[in-house]
């Protein structure tokens, strides 16, 4: 029988544990970004589909400017958008899906840059994505339209 001479080859118990604590820690940061990464990814899908749910209420107010240029009262506008918001929620099934939003008429301007029966009004949409946790997106939608296009 022989007897070790010198030093036995091979890892310690503690250099096995200090590489181990090592790998585990870097597999956990790995885990950890790569959920980061998918909430990121997923925050931004929901950025995305609001901008395009802004343009397509952008739109539709566009389509029906002869007839919010005819409005007089505050009220007659307001029940406007509560009846144009409450078709944009049916047609994307927003309230199905969890989205909350509103929209409100801030101002309406007439003959900006000078020019002669040029106007303009200002919306503020706000659109929230399911999880409470996320913030809302308010976009300002500007729709300009000449009174003289808008017959009566």
């Amino acid at each position: 029988m022989k007897l070790a001479t010198g030093r036995e080859q091979g890892f310690s118990l503690i250099e096995i544990l200090v590489a181990s604590f090592v790998i585990t820690f870097g597999l956990v940061g790995m885990v950890l970004m790569q959920t980061y990464s998918q909430q990121d990814a997923f925050r931004a899908h929901q950025l995305s589909l609001s901008g395009l749910y802004a343009q397509d209420m952008q739109e539709r107010l566009r389509a029906n400017l002869c007839y919010l240029s005819g409005l007089e009262t505050d009220s007659e506008v307001e029940s406007f958008l509560v009846d144009q918001l409450d078709d944009w929620r049916a047609d994307h099934a927003l309230s199905q899906r969890g989205w909350v939003s509103g929209i409100e008429a801030l101002t309406q301007v007439a003959d900006f840059e000078g020019e002669d029966g040029e106007s303009y009004w200002r919306f503020e949409l706000e659109i929230q994505p399911p999880q409470p946790t996320r913030s809302a997106t308010i976009q300002t939608l500007l729709i300009d339209y000449r009174e003289g296009g808008c017959e009566s």
